[in-house]
């Protein structure tokens, strides 16, 4: 499990990025609560953190280190999520849930990304890491009520995020909400024109590449030659693929 103590001390003066409630209102289902102003903070986003004396490696190995802070129940009717997005040039990012339960949409499309070809829905509780494997959009969900969900994240320093599909498309293949009677349920995305039944996931460890769930995420930069498939994910394709990091549930 995350060391919380170490996420303060990295938080600590840090500005994020602010992801607004009018900045979704692309991606949303239908609507939005109508309570809170347009400029409501949904997700915050600390990007670039280090802790003393990681910044040289951090950087001779072209890394990048993440905290997202994704506020719960803001959206009337949608789970708060995401904005959603592809990766470019195939590059791969490894996530963890720091504090909280995440839910993850993971889709993949072949040449058009009306015709989505894979969908899954990973969840991920607090200590477990995900790896998006190469060509997948993701969005991340804060299913809860009343507590925010902290999730952490290594991705190298070149990687491109493409968020035009999710901005066309009205967000991911599938919306997750619930009804009155507080039931989850979930709606196809009207605007894809061809959607897979959706996949439950659990992610596994894999410990060839030391990803496991008993040690902090952060601490990888401790022998940052294991995240060289950040980096050079052409070269661990064999390694990143759905069989091999997730389980069905």
């Amino acid at each position: 499990m995350e060391d919380f103590y170490l996420t303060e001390q990295l938080l600590k003066g840090k500005k994020p990025a602010v992801r607004t409630l009018k900045e979704l209102f692309p991606v949303l289902r239908t609507g939005y609560n109508p309570e809170p102003p347009e400029n409501t903070a949904v997700y915050e986003m600390y990007r670039d953190l280090c802790a003393d004396g990681d910044r040289e490696t951090i950087k001779r190995h072209g890394l990048r280190y993440d905290i997202t802070v994704i506020h719960p129940n803001i959206l009337a009717n949608e789970l708060t999520k995401t904005y959603g997005h592809y990766h470019k040039n195939g590059r791969l990012e490894i996530s963890e849930v720091i504090r909280g339960e995440a839910w993850y949409i993971l889709q993949k499309y072949a040449e058009n990304p009306h015709f989505i070809k894979e969908a899954y829905l990973v969840y991920v509780r607090e200590g477990e890491k995900i790896v998006y494997p190469p060509g997948f959009g993701h969005i991340t969900i804060n299913p809860k009520k009343d507590s925010e969900l902290i999730t952490s994240n290594w991705i190298s320093a070149k990687t491109e995020s493409d968020y035009i599909p999710y901005k066309q498309l009205r967000g991911a293949c599938y919306y997750l909400y619930k009804n009155e009677n507080g039931e989850l349920c979930r709606e196809e995305n009207k605007k894809y024109k061809d959607i897979p039944e959706i996949v439950r996931l659990a992610p596994k460890e894999i410990p060839e590449m030391k990803i496991t769930f008993d040690s902090p995420l952060y601490s990888m930069i401790k022998t940052p030659g294991k995240l060289d498939f950040l980096t050079s994910p052409e070269n661990y394709k064999e390694i990143f693929t759905i069989e091999n990091c997730f389980t069905k549930i």
